[in-house]
């Protein structure tokens, strides 16, 4: 499995993000996100099941060079402005109501994909940084070791951050101690465990988890 290609990109006054993964061989795609000003503006698949053998190995120099010519594609399309100004997206008001929910409905949104489903849970806080431990589990309850989490801030207006990535221990925990940026009080983080054929999705306010800090 290859990690994939993250890009920032200049297009008049804009920054994009572009983000391309290798979603495994057990879900043999391609998958590559555009995001600018905190939203997904474009989101682009393609399979590469002839590359997987019976035994399930791959052909990973052609895995490499399709991955990276995806990339590219959607990169040199980016600075030609093919995604400048679509309807309902950067021409919308920063802090439009229901703004927010739209943003992580987004990110959190699955596709139709044979996996198994993973919990995340989060024991920490986020007065100063956030700071605990995400654990993952499977459906059967069992702790989910050796999984990928990732951890990313999104709020209207703002570029998507990518703030925290690690892989669980034999416990199915990860512990994280990041420094949040300056966030608007709206700002959420979405957290997401991933590994060969399981994946879980979870979202967290900010917000709400200072707000039990600060009561409890």
């Amino acid at each position: 499995m290859l990690t994939g290609y993250n890009t920032d990109v200049s297009c008049e006054g804009k920054v994009f993000h572009v983000q391309t993964e290798d979603r495994g061989t057990a879900n043999p795609v391609l998958e590559t996100l555009v995001y600018c000003g905190g939203q997904i503006l474009h989101h682009e698949r393609s399979g590469y099941e002839d590359l997987v053998a019976e035994d399930g190995t791959v052909d990973e120099k052609e895995l490499a060079r399709r991955l990276e010519r995806q990339h590219r594609d959607v990169l040199r399309r980016v600075r030609h402005g093919a995604f400048l100004d679509p309807p309902g997206s950067l021409e919308r008001m920063v802090g439009e109501e229901g703004e927010l929910d739209e943003l992580v409905a987004r990110a959190l949104e699955r596709d139709d994909r044979p996996v198994e489903p993973l919990a995340i849970a989060f024991e920490g806080d986020a007065a100063s940084g956030l700071k605990g431990s995400v654990r993952v589990s499977r459906a059967d309850g069992s702790p989910a070791a050796e999984v990928r989490v990732q951890v990313r801030i999104v709020a209207p207006g703002r570029d998507p951050l990518d703030l925290v990535e690690g892989r669980t221990d034999g416990e199915g925990r990860l512990v994280i101690a990041a420094a949040l940026p300056d966030l608007p009080p709206n700002a959420a983080a979405i957290l997401r465990a991933q590994t060969e054929g399981a994946e879980g999705r979870m979202r967290l306010a900010l917000a709400e988890v200072e707000a039990t800090m600060a009561t409890g």
